[in-house]
């Protein structure tokens, strides 16, 4: 295949699905006469730069990032691709090569390379900056065929983009955070502080923040800017987005002249992720006073605070004591229990279990108490039992597939790699072996540390204690979202090889070391008593059945912290 034919292929794609499009299609120029031969990429490039032609000078440039965005498709490099999408959406909008990447992409796609272009920010967007946003998003709408799901309306709306009624109505989802935000937000004027006022009760959601945060900056006059409201909205932001410091000056100067309960809740909250525990203390004193939204978490958090260092002395010695029997256990197997209410009212529970003497791993999913999916590997077949179907299917062992994880952790944090691969190599078994090389199992002057970053995070112990074998605290957080303590259960019993967290009254995960016998009752139910139908491979109707019911389960599965945690 030739250069030219190359280049070509993606154009005559795009013009096909161009049909019927209201959007006029961008071709560049044809090259000059002559013949480009085979792999004469950069004949084409040297030609097309005698071409005067501003469409053709864009996807000159955009030539090159679409090139590598395809190899990085193929090679399935999935952060590499995000950012290349990012490039050609903000950096060549008129290149054909950026209509033909956005008619071949969906939204959430879409919205990922768009988001790309934040990752790792912490500082507030410039003006000119975020008028590239809004440009960038007027034209990918104008682009892109799909129609604009709730994240796109949102950030439209935020950034003063007209949204007909009509799209805003399609999505409406009175149990949807995003589709709630849309609602108040609609409401506002085009004025930028109507706006800011509109969203401070959404500011939990991750979109909003940074272009809230330049609204507030970069767009309100200044009497605007030292209002009461906005500032403690630019507050929240701050404490959200890791910037403490301009966080803390601004609610100094807000307990300083307009004290409420509100300032001093969220001034407590910081001072104590500080470790500033006394003045922590004086300030969540100030709000705990009856009457208002915030007096009940911070009358919570007062005796919290109190016995901090007796709970935190009683968690370590608990930590100690479960490290030996959790490093044995876990090579001898591990089951994982997670129940939990989802949004919309409905129930959902997970059950796995890995085994890596027989290098087998199971997976049950159940949807409001029937089983949706069933699925379990081992060095001999794999079975599976979708959602509906009168027949258990059962393959070769080579269509099966286990769990393989890495784990790494620093001082602050775990960082987490995981990757499903066949079973009998024994990647799984040496995967879960690894956890011993953890310095929070190695090191008790590690595990302090965790234990400090925790407090770090605005988590701190409650009511910890030692009965027996079990070692039960709650821990508990205030939050720059709003006035309501997010809170988590853990509980370790020794006798049993079981530790447990349970965030609130909806969602509870059990995991089990060594993990013989564990919920065996419940995995039995997932595979009654069927005829078996033995199959080759997976085909691509079962495996798209299968992907579905792990996509939904993703979905479910983002409402187990909430809102009690994430």
């Amino acid at each position: 295949m030739t250069g030219v034919q190359t280049c070509a292929l993606p154009i005559l794609l795009l013009g096909i699905a161009q049909a019927g499009s209201d959007h006029p299609l961008t071709i560049p120029p044809p090259p000059p006469n002559g013949t480009v031969r085979t792999g004469g990429f950069e004949e084409l490039l040297a030609n097309k730069k005698k071409a005067s032609n501003p469409a053709g000078d864009q996807d000159l440039k955009a030539l090159e990032i679409y090139r590598a965005l395809m190899v990085a498709t193929m090679a399935n490099q999935k952060e590499e691709g995000t950012r290349l999408k990012g490039e050609l959406l903000f950096n060549h909008p008129a290149s054909t090569f950026t209509r033909f990447a956005c008619f071949q992409e969906t939204w959430p796609g879409i919205m990922s390379a768009f988001m790309s272009r934040l990752t790792g920010r912490q500082k507030c967007l410039t003006n000119n900056e975020f008028n590239q946003f809004k440009s960038t998003l007027t034209n990918t709408i104008s682009i892109v065929p799909e129609e604009p799901n709730s994240e796109v309306l949102l950030l439209a709306l935020l950034l003063d983009i007209p949204v007909s009624p009509d799209k805003i109505e399609r999505i409406r989802d009175p149990q949807n955070d995003t589709s709630k935000a849309i609602a108040d937000l609609s409401k506002a004027f085009h004025k930028p502080d109507e706006r800011v006022l509109a969203l401070k009760p959404h500011i939990g959601i991750s979109l909003v923040r940074p272009f809230l945060w330049s609204l507030i900056e970069n767009h309100l006059a200044d009497d605007e800017r030292k209002q009461p409201e906005t500032t403690l909205c630019l507050a929240r932001i701050l404490m959200l987005e890791k910037q403490p410091d301009a966080a803390l000056q601004a609610l100094e100067g807000l307990v300083t002249h307009n004290p409420t309960p509100e300032a001093h809740y969220l001034l407590g909250s910081l001072l104590l992720s500080r470790g500033e525990t006394e003045r922590a203390t004086q300030s969540l004193r100030q709000a705990a006073v009856a009457g208002n939204p915030f007096s009940a978490s911070a009358q919570k958090l007062l005796p919290a605070i109190a016995r901090l260092k007796p709970s935190l002395e009683t968690t370590r010695e608990a930590v100690d004591k479960a490290i030996p029997w959790i490093t044995q256990g876990a090579f001898k197997g591990i089951a994982l229990r997670a129940n939990w209410r989802t949004a919309k009212g409905g129930s959902r529970e997970v059950l796995a279990k890995a085994d890596p003497a027989s290098e087998s791993f199971t997976l049950v999913t159940f949807r409001d108490g029937a089983v949706e999916l069933a699925a379990e590997t081992t060095t001999k077949a794999m079975r599976l039992l979708l959602a509906g179907e009168k027949e258990i299917r059962e393959f070769p062992a080579s269509q099966g597939m286990v769990p393989a994880f890495w784990l790494s952790q620093t001082d602050r944090n775990f960082n987490f790699q995981f990757n499903t691969v066949q079973p009998g190599n024994g990647a799984m078994t040496k995967s879960m072996a690894a956890i011993a090389t953890l310095p929070l199992i190695v090191s008790q002057e590690s595990r302090s540390r965790m234990l400090a970053y925790f407090l770090e995070c605005g988590w701190i112990p409650t009511d910890a204690r030692q009965l027996g074998d079990i070692f039960r605290a709650n821990w508990i957080s205030p939050n720059a979202q709003d006035e309501k303590l997010r809170e988590i259960t853990v509980e370790i019993d020794n006798k049993a090889g079981r530790i447990s967290l349970i965030f609130g009254p909806h969602a509870k995960v059990v995991l089990m070391v060594n993990n013989h016998g564990a919920f065996d009752d419940t995995f039995a139910k997932a595979w009654p008593g069927l005829p078996k139908r033995v199959c080759e491979k997976l085909d691509a109707d079962v495996f798209s059945k299968l992907l579905g019911s792990l996509m939904g389960l993703a979905t479910d599965g983002m409402d187990i912290a909430k809102p009690a945690a994430k």
